[in-house]
């Protein structure tokens, strides 16, 4: 078993065997899961070939199989399927567990996010990976206060966030630490916390503000 595999199914394990808890009954919530699931990933593993194949940064071929496709490891496909799930069933959890409330000073901090995401992209052109992260960090920022704004006022989803920066960093420090995965640097700004690209924590909210956009609207509708 590759080092790479190992940790996905550590990512992955508790989550799914407490997702039949019959208080939380995340199973019972699968098909939007699996449909944020599907549609992000589809994007996100869009983005990772292109990166993969223009040397953003590479998979160290000690710590994974030799199972590819399209160009990347099996074990990088099962990322997209192992976090995802693990935060929304966390994200599910939350919901229950912590009582309702609201953030309302979410809104102007997401706008000023959006302010230095966007000069943090002018900054960063030509080096590939920083450009594509910090654009696509103001896109998502300024879909959520057009779009979902009052998600983002959502006591839950502010603390989902949260665990999933500290769950995301200890994942990502195996990853970069081992390292499985490895950086050009021209391709990134060269500031990390502890081993990991800061480029990382914006590719890592991206996707998980994704997931959480289309699985909240969903369930959303279907109580509606």
């Amino acid at each position: 078993m590759s080092a790479y595999l190992a940790v996905n199914l550590c990512v992955i394990a508790l989550p799914l065997l407490f997702s039949f808890d019959k208080r939380v009954a995340f199973w019972r919530k699968w098909p939007a899961a699996l449909t944020a699931i599907v549609t992000v990933g589809a994007i996100y593993l869009a983005w990772d070939s292109h990166a993969t194949g223009a040397g953003h940064w590479a998979f160290n071929p000690a710590y994974v199989g030799d199972l590819r496709l399209a160009g990347l490891p099996i074990e990088e496909w099962l990322f997209f399927v192992t976090v995802p799930y693990a935060c929304l069933f966390t994200y599910e959890c939350i919901r229950v567990y912590l009582a309702p409330g609201r953030v309302p000073f979410m809104r102007p901090v997401l706008a000023a996010a959006a302010v230095a995401a966007i000069i943090l992209a002018f900054l960063s052109v030509g080096k590939g990976y920083a450009f594509l992260a910090f654009s696509g960090l103001f896109l998502v920022l300024v879909f959520y206060l057009v779009f979902l704004p009052r998600l983002t006022e959502e006591r839950s989803f502010v603390v989902a966030m949260g665990i999933f920066f500290l769950l995301f960093g200890i994942v990502n420090s195996v990853l970069t630490g081992i390292p499985i995965v490895t950086y050009d640097p021209a391709a990134i700004t060269g500031l990390r916390i502890g081993t990991i690209p800061i480029e990382d924590f914006v590719y890592n909210f991206i996707m998980l503000a994704g997931h959480l956009a289309i699985y909240r609207t969903i369930l959303d509708r279907r109580s509606a």
